[in-house]
């Protein structure tokens, strides 16, 4: 049986551009924190918007117990907004060694129930910077 390869690598291209992500930076606290959006990851579930955030810093941040106390260099991290009420969620962190979220994963957190963690975003803050971008205002 003789395959055409063409049109399936070609499919595999396809769905591999669709689901790649783009990284926005969107925010810059203080002097070494950097802080992205993955445009393609908002959408919006059970009446709040979510997406991918990515942390960097410039200068390795301190590990803890969740890191098993080895230095990082950035964090993913899934956030849920309350636009109309300017509140926010994490539902999952990713710690990883290296920048841009590379390297060795040093730890991870998540919640189960989004809703009620959702806490008052603090103005001024990279986290209202955050919402505004996820929610448009």
């Amino acid at each position: 049986m003789k395959v055409k390869l063409f049109p399936l690598v070609a499919v595999a291209m396809l769905s591999t551009n669709v689901m790649a992500a783009k990284w926005e930076a969107i925010g810059v606290g203080g002097e070494n924190t950097l802080l992205y959006v993955d445009a393609t990851s908002i959408s919006s579930s059970k009446g709040l918007k979510k997406a991918w955030l990515r942390y960097s810093y410039t200068t390795p941040q301190k590990g803890d117990y969740v890191t098993k106390f080895k230095d990082y260099r950035s964090v993913l991290t899934m956030n849920h907004f309350d636009c109309a009420g300017r509140r926010s969620a994490v539902s999952k962190q990713v710690i990883y060694e290296g920048d841009d979220g590379t390297g060795e994963v040093l730890g991870t957190n998540s919640i189960k129930n989004v809703e009620n963690a959702l806490d008052d975003v603090t103005p001024g803050t990279l986290g209202e910077t955050a919402l505004i971008r996820v929610c448009g205002k």
